[in-house]
Parts: C-alpha cells; structure tokens; sequence
C-alpha cells in the first residue's frame, strides 16, 4: 500500500470515538480507510459493527483500495471496509435515492486535493490528486451539511492557505463549526506546513472552544516523540 504522509497524519489525529458509519472522501489506495478500521480495531470491543465507505473517483486507485481491502479483511471482522468507484457528487445523489444504506455517517474524512490557482501538469492523474477542480471546497462542505449525523464530524488536512479559505467557508453557514485544529511543521524552524482541522455538527455551544494542538514531525534527532507517538503504531518494523 503507498503511503501518503498527509494521509496517515489525519488518519492517525481524526477522533474516532462513538464511530458507527465512516465516510472516506478520495480514498485513493485507501490508506485513512485502513488506518481508521486499525485504530477502531484496537479498541478492546466494538460495541456493534462499523462500516466504513471509501469513494474514488479514479479507476486505477479504486481497485488499488478495494485489492488492499480485500487483503485487510479478515483482520478486523467486526468492520467492513467498501470501496466504491464514483466522484462525491455521484455519492451523494446515491444517498439522497437511498441507495447506501440511508443512514447519516459519524465521521466524514478526506486528504483533499488542494491546489486551485497553480500552473497544471501534463500528467493527468497528478492532476487529479493535487488539483481541486474534481473536488471543490463547497463540496466537501455540501457533503458535510447533508451527511453527518447530527454529532458528526468532518475531518480534513489542507496547506495553511487552502486551511484558512476552508474555515472562512465554514463559517459562513451554521451548519459546521471548527472544533479542533493542528497546527503540522516538518521541523520546529520552518513555518506551518499543514493543518488538520475537525469540525462538529451545528453551532458552537456558547464558551466553547476550539482544541488548539501543534505537531513537529521531525527535528535533529529524527522523528520527534510527538509524531511517533501519534503514528507509531500504524507502521511495520
């Protein structure tokens, strides 16, 4: 399976108490899918089954997931990892027919593409991943307001620019507010990389804070307590 450091980031932070339904929006080869149903798994007991969705839009990576899901399966019996080969907004007219189950989900979670003025490739699959004219910010946010269970949570890891254009649309509605965020450096001297941000359903409750957190992935000693600590368990000697 390839990895994607953004990718296990938000899947290793994303909260993952009281999950029954999981949505994984641009699973690619399925790697936050996997490490979800991981950490779920070494939970003690699952209190009743959980069944996590993973769409994708490109063919190619499509069956990448769904062949390492196939592999992962019998693992972790008690949660069914499904992939599922259509963009968000084919997703979600599915939902709205009910034709997923017609429950709401628990977690909404995505490693978005993120570039929106940049000069393109030639290459059209690098394209795809990196550019976010397949995947709008207004979506991920449609797909939030329609599909989160009235305690759901959206989870997300963007570039400092993108992070702040996504929280000013956020909180232009009342539908989502921001409830954590992680601040992501390579090393304690360069600036901000990455934030990863979790927003809860409806308004913030009056008092209410947002969880501020911070994390440095690597300094002169190699990786940094706080990093293996989030992601030590998730990679293979």
């Amino acid at each position: 399976m390839r990895i994607n450091t953004d990718g296990v980031l938000l899947a290793a932070w994303a909260g993952i108490d009281s999950l029954q339904r999981v949505l994984d929006i641009g699973t690619g080869c399925g790697v936050i899918a996997a490490i979800i149903a991981q950490r779920l798994s070494a939970k003690q007991r699952l209190s009743s089954p959980v069944q996590i969705s993973a769409i994708e839009p490109h063919r190619g990576s499509y069956e990448d997931a769904a062949e390492n899901f196939s592999s992962l399966s019998s693992l972790w019996p008690a949660i069914s990892l499904c992939s599922h080969n259509c963009t968000l907004q084919e997703w979600m007219e599915l939902c709205t027919r009910g034709g997923t189950g017609g429950d709401l989900y628990d977690l909404i979670i995505s490693n978005p593409p993120y570039f929106t003025n940049s000069l393109k490739s030639a290459h059209t699959i690098k394209n795809s991943v990196r550019h976010a004219d397949s995947l709008p910010q207004g979506q991920l946010i449609l797909a939030a307001e329609r599909l989160l269970a009235p305690s759901g949570r959206l989870a997300i890891i963007l570039p400092c620019n993108e992070a702040q254009e996504f929280m000013r649309k956020v909180s232009l509605i009342n539908e989502l507010h921001l409830s954590r965020l992680c601040a992501v450096r390579t090393t304690p001297s360069k600036p901000v990389r990455r934030y990863m941000m979790e927003f809860a359903r409806g308004e913030a409750r009056p008092g209410e804070q947002v969880e501020e957190e911070s994390l440095v992935i690597q300094d002169v000693n190699g990786y940094t307590e706080e990093y293996r600590a989030l992601t030590g368990g998730l990679y293979i000697a």
